[in-house]
């Protein structure tokens, strides 16, 4: 992915992911207008105001993951972007 702009994220998830799916996200703008393009079921949590959870709708099970993948991944002092996938699905 070359960037994580709205136009980019939009693009990436319209034709890959169904309109009817469940979509959490945090408040970053990149995420706004995934309504408008038909994912009626987006939910967010704004964690600039400490809002973590909404009920059911909450993200930390990414942030956990990403957590773990970051800390593991340090060790490394950097991976080539050709190889970064692999140390991924090893995480």
């Amino acid at each position: 992915m070359p960037d994580t702009s709205k136009a980019t994220l939009q693009q990436v998830i319209r034709g890959r992911v169904a309109v009817e799916i469940v979509i959490n996200t945090d408040g970053w703008r990149g995420y706004h207008g995934l309504v408008d393009m038909g994912c009626e079921k987006h939910f967010r949590v704004h964690h600039g105001v400490d809002e973590f959870a909404r009920g059911a709708q909450h993200i930390n099970g990414i942030e956990l993951f990403w957590g773990y993948a970051k800390n593991r991944l340090v060790k490394f002092n950097g991976v080539p972007k050709q190889t970064f996938y692999l140390h991924l699905k090893e995480t």
